[in-house]
């Protein structure tokens, strides 16, 4: 079971490298997880944004509702979620550098620190909440892998002890498909070995799936966005060699090599399908809870629509709808 320490140890070796060395490869958004294409002519930013918008939609986030970013990397979907959504956003990261630069953003947008709340610390570490202070929407976007497998289940109550009995949580999670070959175990062994040792919880879907019934959740959706992952990967990929000559000048031909192989190869195994990348909605599964909120089409699909049920239905307006 891994301990806080060794995960802290973890995240701190791949993440605390430097800002400058991930901004070589992500761009200007600072993600580090899947973009959603609409078109392969758009550029990675707009991607990006489609992939907030996404998440931000699946998860009925509107105005003054609390939202709750576990795993924020950069925090870059936390302030969307304040900005574009006008969420009163909290996100989570481990990494002393990741915090730094979503404290720092935060100050360039001028949001404070009741739109975007930035907490340092372990996942386990979440501060507990009052029954009126839970989140009505919870994402946790490829963060799950490095819970470890054995820990999963205090990873998933935990959330469900954040989240209020009407929200919904939103797991974007990497995973691998059922059965493999010497391909995929090879990948396998060079992630966990050189990229990212300690993440063990990427598994196919079923896994997940059959953690978060045990957790005692209720799965409304999963869509795979593998192949999406695949162009966003090649878009780190080019980003990456049009950096060379600062990477390796700061970072040595080695690590500038390993990365270099880590994206191409990445970019190939997931537009293949052998890796993959699932997002996945649930929620508290209690008899009382609103799922008539899917039959709204004003509470689905796009920004617009959401901010319009939101407005109709109020914060909290699940419930007055039932």
């Amino acid at each position: 079971m891994k301990d806080k320490q060794a995960t802290k140890k973890e995240i701190a070796e791949h993440y605390d490298r430097g800002n400058d060395f991930f901004h070589a490869f992500l761009g200007p958004r600072m993600i580090y997880t899947s973009a959603v294409f609409k078109g392969l002519d758009q550029s990675l930013e707009q991607a990006q944004d489609n992939k907030m918008d996404m998440i931000c939609d699946k998860l009925h986030v509107k105005p003054g509702q609390r939202f709750l970013d576990i795993g924020c990397g950069w925090g870059t979907l936390a302030r969307h979620a304040a900005r574009e959504f006008k969420a009163k956003a909290s996100a989570v990261t481990l990494s002393v550098e990741g915090a730094a630069w979503c404290r720092e953003q935060n100050k360039k947008e001028k949001l404070s620190e009741d739109q975007c709340k930035i907490l340092l610390c372990d996942y386990r570490d979440i501060p507990d909440v009052t029954v009126e202070d839970r989140f009505h929407a919870i994402s946790s976007i490829e963060m799950a892998e490095h819970v470890g497998i054995a820990n999963f289940q205090i990873y998933l109550n935990k959330v469900k002890n954040l989240l209020v009995d009407d929200g919904q949580f939103l797991m974007q999670v990497a995973g691998l498909r059922q059965g493999s070959n010497w391909e995929d175990i090879s990948w396998g062994l060079f992630m966990s070995k050189y990229i990212f040792p300690g993440a063990d919880a990427s598994t196919p879907l079923n896994w997940y799936i059959t953690q978060c019934e045990l957790a005692g959740f209720e799965i409304h959706s999963v869509e795979t966005i593998g192949r999406h992952y695949s162009h966003t990967l090649h878009r780190w990929y080019l980003n990456w060699l049009s950096n060379r000559e600062a990477m390796t000048n700061k970072y040595g031909a080695h690590l500038y090599r390993l990365w270099e192989f880590f994206l191409s190869w990445s970019a190939v195994t997931s537009g293949f399908g052998n890796a993959t990348c699932y997002q996945i909605v649930m929620h508290k599964n209690m008899n009382e809870f609103p799922r008539d909120i899917w039959c709204d089409s004003r509470c689905s699909t796009s920004k617009k629509n959401a901010r319009e049920c939101g407005i109709s239905l109020g914060v909290g307006g699940e419930k007055n709808a039932k």
